[in-house]
């Protein structure tokens, strides 16, 4: 009867909070057009293009800090450096997480 009608009509989370499965799947629709998938090429460059930046903030903050000189090159390396990191945040956002068996 209702029960039943009800309980298909909504997906429970863990939370034990519900949504209408209509509007969990025209979420899921209006968000995979954006969504990353964790293991895509795309997000593996980001990555490797994240450890590149690692490496340069290790060498050049010190380096930075010892010498007062500041140069047009360095100064626009670390605007390009830091809009990275930034960027990085908003792209987490944007990135598919694997749960149990499921992105």
């Amino acid at each position: 009867g209702r029960r039943q009608t009800d309980a298909k009509r909504y997906t429970a989370f863990e939370d034990d909070s519900a949504i209408p499965r209509n509007q969990e799947s025209h979420a899921a629709t209006a968000c995979s057009c954006i969504m990353l998938q964790p293991q895509s090429s795309i997000r593996l460059t980001w990555d490797m293009t994240g450890c590149i930046m690692v490496a340069y903030d290790v060498v050049m903050t010190p380096i930075g800090l010892l010498l007062d000189q500041d140069s047009a090159w360095m100064r626009v390396l670390s605007w390009g450096v830091n809009a990275f990191w930034t960027f990085d945040i908003l792209l987490n956002f944007c990135t598919g997480y694997h749960k149990d068996t499921r992105i």
